[in-house]
């Protein structure tokens, strides 16, 4: 697939924020098997994965890099945690969302004042948010920068890039770096 999402992560934390910023506590939502965790390995002391899929969390386990790994719901876990995180990444996960207000609102919520949250979107030109021809969905930079703006978070840094190879042609999305204020 030639994902490139958790290195274009990792060159966010280490050139962005990496001699400004201690990232204590990182929470990767949907960390499926952990390869943004693998990459951002060296920029944490405490590494929570959440997934829905326990075949995905047990090849994550063998990593040996989450402090802890948590089977369930991302937004469910959201609701349940009393955590508050320095950093939040979610690699390739939202395509799997259409309607993100509820998520981003969570995320805000167990958010750290100055906390990142660095997320992947494929892209729509046309309307908020749409399901693409893959099941996956896309959003509008517009839309972002609306529910960023509802749920005191502001965009930092928005990236083109190729998210990965699907049937020979590169799939092109952003890679965003919100604050919360």
């Amino acid at each position: 697939l030639y994902y490139t999402v958790p290195l274009v992560f990792s060159n966010i934390i280490e050139h962005r924020y990496g001699s400004t910023h201690s990232f204590k506590k990182i929470l990767d939502l949907g960390c499926g098997t952990g390869l943004c965790g693998e990459h951002i390995k060296n920029s944490f002391d405490n590494l929570i994965g959440v997934d829905i899929s326990s075949q995905m969390l047990k090849k994550a386990k063998e990593k040996s890099i989450y402090s802890e790994l948590k089977c369930c719901e991302l937004k469910y876990f959201l609701t349940k945690t009393k955590e508050k995180y320095d950093l939040l990444i979610a690699g390739d996960v939202l395509i799997y969302i259409g309607n993100l207000s509820e998520l981003f609102k969570l995320c805000s919520n167990v958010m750290t004042k100055n906390a990142r949250f660095i997320f992947s979107t494929e892209v729509s030109t046309d309307v908020a948010y749409k399901i693409d021809l893959t099941a996956r969905y896309s959003h509008n930079f517009n839309y972002i920068q609306k529910i960023t703006e509802q749920n005191n978070l502001t965009i930092e840094s928005c990236e083109n890039t190729k998210i990965r190879m699907e049937k020979n042609k590169w799939v092109f999305g952003k890679v965003f770096s919100v604050l919360k204020k």
